[in-house]
């Protein structure tokens, strides 16, 4: 059954799941797809926080419907992060609330790959440029994949 989830930041992801998939194994799913740390992960239904050992089918869950997702980091200001091409891996150290654009300025300076053909992607999320990266679920060790024009 195809599911939306709602984010905090207004960001709606729609997702394929199976009603006897558990609560933790979505935030899984949702891990890979957004980089956000399992552990930190909420999401609620109907304003009923779901709990990890219950299937979605417990809740009820059924086609078409949505789930909020809470993420509850707060940015602590400098992280080390990696951003990783298919041959490197380039260690850094930013602030969260700088944005995407200003990490690509930061690589660009670390690699010599130019700004404009290269696309970011945090899990399988790619950034845009004027967003900050504590709003990607971008904190202490992530990893950032760095796509150069058609490699995306």
């Amino acid at each position: 059954m195809l599911i939306a989830i709602e984010t905090e930041h207004a960001v709606i992801h729609e997702m394929n799941v199976w009603p006897s998939m558990t609560v933790l194994e979505l935030k899984q799913r949702m891990e890979r797809k957004s980089g956000a740390k399992v552990a930190q992960q909420v999401f609620w239904l109907n304003g009923l926080k779901l709990k990890d050992d219950k299937t979605l089918n417990y809740y009820g869950l059924r086609d078409g419907m949505e789930l909020y997702f809470k993420y509850n980091y707060l940015p602590t200001g400098i992280v080390t992060i990696s951003a990783k091409t298919n041959t490197k891996t380039y260690n850094m150290v930013v602030n969260e609330t700088i944005t995407v654009v200003d990490l690509k300025e930061m690589i660009h300076q670390l690699s010599g790959i130019p700004i404009e053909p290269m696309t970011l992607y945090h899990g399988e999320t790619p950034l845009e440029n004027s967003t900050p990266l504590f709003a990607y679920y971008i904190c202490e060790g992530s990893l950032i994949r760095i796509g150069i024009g058609d490699e995306n």
